[in-house]
């Protein structure tokens, strides 16, 4: 799964009580690859990172068709990767069968000169 450069931006995820936050580029793609999903009809477990201020490991969340569900972010999110939310949603197909966010956890930009 490719990683993609923080853009600046955090979003947050609305999903019923929860709030989660990732950056803006990541939730653009996450919300993609969900809003596919969830037309289809289909169920799936979305997981994601903790940050460092939240403390560490993973969080899982079940996800299904009729539970509100709202994207908000801080800046635009910029050109979506196709591939990359084909690679989440076939990702969702295999293995432990969830949506994984934290595959595409951020790296640093690359400093240009």
């Amino acid at each position: 799964m490719p990683r993609m450069a923080h853009d600046g931006g955090v979003g947050t995820l609305r999903y019923g009580a929860e709030a989660i936050s990732m950056d803006d580029r990541t939730l653009g793609h996450v919300q993609r690859a969900m809003a596919g999903k969830l037309r289809n009809g289909e169920g799936f477990l979305l997981t994601w990172r903790l940050s460092p201020d939240e403390g560490s490991g993973r969080v899982s969340l079940w996800c299904a068709p009729g539970i509100p569900l709202a994207f908000r972010y801080d800046e635009p999110v910029g050109a979506i990767d196709s591939s990359v939310v084909r690679s989440l949603v076939t990702a969702s197909y295999e293995g432990r069968g969830h949506l994984d966010a934290a595959a595409l956890a951020p790296v640093s930009p690359v400093a240009t000169t």
